[in-house]
Formats: structure tokens, C-alpha cells, sequence
């Protein structure tokens, strides 16, 4: 059963999060009507493949990211793979002009009995808060290592709670999830 208090902090940080998504989301289906709209008043007129493919382009993109924002609301099972989690709350954050790098060494993907809920809200919270992260998984996501970002005090306190180890050095939270 997730802490109240974690569910709580993860749907603050859902609203905030998810809202530059939707915002993308939209566009990008504004661009596809435009396009399609061009497309289908220009049948035939040369040269109109190449709007078709761009409506294309942002039907994809509204697509990916509209299924991103529905997998932040789902519950996290648990056992939990981390790594996946991150993988999830990646193209969300971007929406929200957020630069992440993802450097891993994932020869296996590691899973934790660590509370699913706890695992995303640590993640999303770090990285929302710096415009630029670099995340190095290691040993499969039994551990990363965040540049970049900043965990919020109450964030920690419930990881703390929740049996994340957290290291916080100059610039860069490490997470331990074993």
C-alpha cells in the first residue's frame, strides 16, 4: 500500500509535470489537423506528400507522448523495475523542456520490492527540478546517478522511509534501490 503522503507529492508533481506534456500533446494535434486539413484541400497538387508526412511526424509524437502522461497515472506494480520507470517519466519531462541524457548499463534489468510509487515520484521529482540531467543507471537500476537535479526535502524523507538509499553530493543525487 503506498504512503498517503508519497501519493500525495507524486500527484502535485503530476499536475506540474504533465501539464507542459499536454500542452505538447495539443500542439502537436493542432499541427496534425493543419497539415491534414492542407493535405486534403491540395490532393493534388504536387509537393503535399511532404505535409502528409509531417502530419504523420506529430500524430506520432502526440501519440508517444500522450501514452507517456497515461503511464504516469497507471499504478507501479512491485516488484518494480527502475529502469523502466525512468524510461517512462523520460519523454514527459522533455515535453517540459527538460535535456536528459540516459547513459546505462543495463545487461540485466534489475527489479526492487521498493514501493513502485516512491521509486517514480524520487525520479520525476530530481529531474524536474534542473533544466539539464544526465542519469547514469547502473548494475541493470539498482542504482543511478543524477546530475543536475535536486531531490526536495520531503521527496527524501519519504524515499528515506520507503528503504531508498540516497547519497547527495555536490550536484548529483545517487539512488540506491536494492
Amino acid at each position: 500500500m503506498t504512503d498517503p503522503i508519497v501519493a500525495a507529492l507524486w500527484f502535485d508533481l503530476l499536475g506540474k509535470i504533465a501539464g507542459p506534456a499536454a500542452h505538447a500533446v495539443n500542439n502537436a494535434l493542432n499541427n496534425v489537423a493543419i497539415n491534414l486539413a492542407l493535405v486534403q484541400s491540395r490532393a493534388n497538387t504536387p509537393g503535399v506528400a511532404a505535409y502528409a508526412e509531417r502530419a504523420d511526424g506529430y500524430l506520432l509524437e502526440a501519440t508517444r507522448l500522450a501514452q507517456a502522461v497515461m503511464a504516469l497515472s497507471r499504478p507501479v506494480p512491485v516488484p518494480v523495475e527502475p529502469a523502466s520507470v525512468l524510461h517512462q517519466l523520460v519523454p514527459v519531462l522533455r515535453a517540459a523542456d527538460r535535456v536528459i541524457e540516459v547513459h546505462d548499463d543495463i545487461a540485466h534489468v534489475a527489479t526492487t520490492p521498493i514501493d513502485g510509487a516512491v521509486v517514480r515520484l524520487a525520479l520525476a521529482a530530481t529531474l524536474s527540478e534542473g533544466t539539464v540531467s544526465r542519469v547514469h543507471i547502473l548494475r541493470g537500476g539498482e542504482e543511478m546517478q543524477i546530475s543536475g537535479g535536486a531531490v526536495p526535502d520531503d521527496v527524501a524523507d519519504a524515499a528515506r522511509r520507503a528503504g531508498v538509499g540516497l547519497r547527495l553530493e555536490l550536484g548529483q543525487v545517487t539512488f540506491s534501490f536494492t
